[in-house]
């Protein structure tokens, strides 16, 4: 892993670690998360599975998520040339609840996203890798059931969709 990744992730887990989320009522849990690529993304990346940390707490009374995480996608073949991408992303955003109600809450989403994008491609003998940081916004939809929820999200980008699920623990659910 290249130093601008080690100090993507260091900067985002002291970001997390300090931050006023400590405070009462914060959940956290795991992640799993799977990721296809649409549009031109699709060209270089494959399926992508992957894995995170959420935290949720409220601020202002409006219920907030921070995932911290990564997404390693298929080898993707464009002719000679294999191409191997992942990304490492920090993801924050309000859930409005739709229904609130237990034992199911239904709720939309808003997430900015802060991406670092790994590629690395071999033709032949011969290989070349690039990073580069994007910002994203995803939108989408979600319910939990106590500690189990799961989401579906669209980068508003047009790059990808994907599905959430995860686990939490603390907090009020």
């Amino acid at each position: 892993m290249k130093l601008s990744s080690t100090s993507f992730i260091a900067t985002a887990l002291v970001a997390l670690l300090t931050s006023p989320l400590r405070a009462e009522n914060l959940s956290c849990g795991i992640s799993p998360r799977i990721a296809q690529p649409i549009g031109d993304f699709a060209n270089l990346a494959g399926f992508g599975i992957g894995f995170g940390v959420n935290c949720r707490k409220s601020f202002k009374g409006l219920p907030t998520a921070i995932s911290i995480g990564q997404l390693k996608f298929a080898t993707q073949h464009i002719g000679a040339i294999q191409s191997k991408t992942r990304t490492i992303y920090i993801n924050i955003g309000p859930r409005y609840y739709l229904k609130s109600e237990k034992p199911l809450k239904l709720y939309g989403k808003i997430d900015l996203s802060r991406h670092l994008v790994s590629t690395k491609s071999e033709f032949g003998n011969q290989q070349s890798s690039a990073e580069a940081g994007s910002s994203k916004l995803f939108v989408g939809i979600g319910f939990e059931i106590g500690s189990l929820g799961t989401e579906a999200e669209y980068d508003l980008a047009g790059e990808w969709l994907g599905i959430n699920l995860y686990y939490s623990v603390g907090g009020d659910n």
